[in-house]
């Protein structure tokens, strides 16, 4: 390690990097994806699991947790993070978890072989030779019928990113305290945007873009994302080139729907296809450089591994599905020429549908989250929702897998090959995992059922932390009350006791929603 890279290793020692659970690198997810390609992949059940660069294990523990039988190793290179992870990994009493600071460099393929590999923002923050090595490492431990998740930022989106990384390291450079260089950073941005002659020109509104989204970042992430010595975008294509060497291939993007082209108009698909003649790789190059693409997760696997690419109703596995969606509007599922709307729960996304099957899934899913159901649950569902309608209960497998795919490209569904092993609440009383709970505690992001990082103000992460299906909601509010965490909205004094169980009533329907609670 030369002295550019020890400052950089000592700069995570210096601010840790707190990480979170990222939804599209679960194993449960990447088998899901694999099984939909039809090929040998390995029950995420019984597996082996490499984190590379697991920094603080937030996105390695809550899988740990839902798989037992599987065994998990992460991998950092800085001391403190490392120490972090081991933290609360005893606070889990998980058994099969080992944390290892080492650097990857040392890695060969005597340190095993592993049905997953996650390199989860890593590859762009490392110097050329260390992707490289990066690429290497997985290229020696990745078993035979492995897959590696591995993101990284993108050409043409990040060129605007960068130009103003410079600016924001430049002026940051003459200050050794992490928080002033953060400050000074933020602080040119914010003049940048404030002195351009041209308010309205196109330049003026990346800038606000930048510094709305910058503020939003927590300081360390910030700080390490975007202030490091080392972050290199890349091409999709030149990307796909350096797997080569290394026996490697790539399978997918991880948003698997970021890949299709029907969600452009007619014409466009059209022209992608002309530009590409087809070819899959120079496609998504082309997709890139249409939506200015600024972030990658890529799916890998060894060239013996022989995918087929057009996703065949016929050959949808029995995974399960689950969607958060809620009907925004009439369902009107008699009616095929009316449209039914479904929304997030802060209705920033939106689907609209005509199809009676796929109204039909939505509404089934939305009724049942958090829950999620097998295809084969799906279906019986369906039926009865069906049947519920006056409508035939006779629903072809075939025809409702091939609304699964749309919805799921559509980014309306979550995909997953075994939910895991999640602890239930004998008494009826609200119970949340104990990832959540103790994630709850200290972190501003928390790990869901789903693997996705859910922002929660204190109280509802106060509320989440007592969840060990002991307490009802009675008893919850009396805590909280005792404690003098509820208090009234002119904290004139406690919330009485009444007050205080609506407000745990509302916060649990609020957890349920952001899939928390199963029940």
């Amino acid at each position: 390690m030369n002295n550019q890279e020890e400052i950089h290793r000592q700069s995570y020692d210096e601010v840790p990097y707190v990480s979170y659970a990222y939804h599209n690198s679960s194993p449960a997810y990447l088998e899901a994806l694999g099984r939909l390609f039809q090929i040998d992949i390995v029950p995420v059940s019984a597996c082996r699991v490499l984190e590379l660069g697991c920094a603080t294990g937030g996105n390695l523990l809550p899988v740990a947790a839902l798989f037992p039988k599987s065994h998990f190793v992460g991998v950092d290179f800085s001391a403190k993070q490392i120490a972090i992870a081991k933290s609360h990994l005893e606070h889990l009493s998980l058994k099969n978890v080992t944390f290892y600071e080492q650097d990857l460099c040392t890695i060969t393929k005597e340190f095993g072989s592993f049905d997953y590999i996650i390199a989860h923002g890593l590859y762009s923050w490392l110097p050329d030779h260390v992707r490289g090595e990066l690429l290497r490492v997985i290229g020696e431990c990745l078993a035979p019928n492995g897959m590696a998740y591995v993101s990284y930022n993108t050409y043409p989106g990040w060129a605007t990113t960068q130009a103003l990384r410079y600016a924001m390291r430049f002026q940051g450079a003459g200050h050794q305290d992490p928080t002033k260089r953060v400050q000074a950073a933020l602080g040119i941005l914010q003049f940048l945007g404030d002195s351009l002659p041209n308010q309205e020109s196109a330049y003026a509104q990346v800038i606000r873009e930048h510094i709305d989204s910058f503020q939003r970042i927590k300081a360390s992430h910030f700080l390490h994302d975007h202030l490091e010595e080392f972050n290199t975008p890349t091409y999709f294509l030149d990307f796909v080139k350096e797997l080569e060497p290394h026996n490697l291939r790539y399978l997918a993007d991880a948003d698997l729907g970021s890949m299709s082209v029907m969600r452009y108009p007619k014409e466009v698909q059209e022209k992608l296809r002309a530009l590409s003649g087809g070819e899959v790789h120079r496609m998504e190059q082309y997709i890139d450089f249409l939506v200015n693409r600024s972030f990658r997760a890529s799916l890998i696997v060894h060239p013996t591994q022989k995918p087929i690419r057009t996703l065949d109703p016929k050959a949808f596995p029995d995974l399960f599905i689950a969607s958060a969606l809620k009907l925004d509007s009439d369902l009107n599922l008699n009616n095929p020429s009316t449209t039914a709307k479904f929304v997030s729960s802060n209705k920033q996304f939106v689907v609209e549908i005509k199809s009676h099957v796929g109204k039909g899934v939505l509404s089934v899913l939305s009724q049942k989250w958090p829950q999620a159901l097998s295809t084969s649950e799906l279906l019986s569902a369906l039926s009865k929702e069906f049947s519920a309608h006056s409508l035939s209960p006779t629903i072809k497998r075939e025809e409702m897998n091939g609304v699964l795919l749309q919805l799921f490209l559509e980014g309306a569904l979550l995909l997953r090959s075994n939910l895991g092993e999640l602890e239930q609440s004998s008494s009826g009383n609200p119970i949340a995992q104990p990832i959540a709970r103790l994630y709850a505690t200290f972190v501003d992001k928390v790990p869901n059922l789903y693997h996705q990082s859910v922002p929660l103000n204190d109280l509802n992460r106060a509320i989440l932390s007592l969840l060990d299906g002991e307490k009802d909601a009675e008893a919850i509010a009396t805590e909280l009350t005792e404690k003098g965490a509820l208090k009234k909205r002119d904290e004139s004094g406690n919330l009485s006791l009444k007050e205080a169980q609506s407000v745990v009533d509302g916060a649990l329907l609020k957890l349920k929603e952001y899939g928390f609670l199963l029940s």
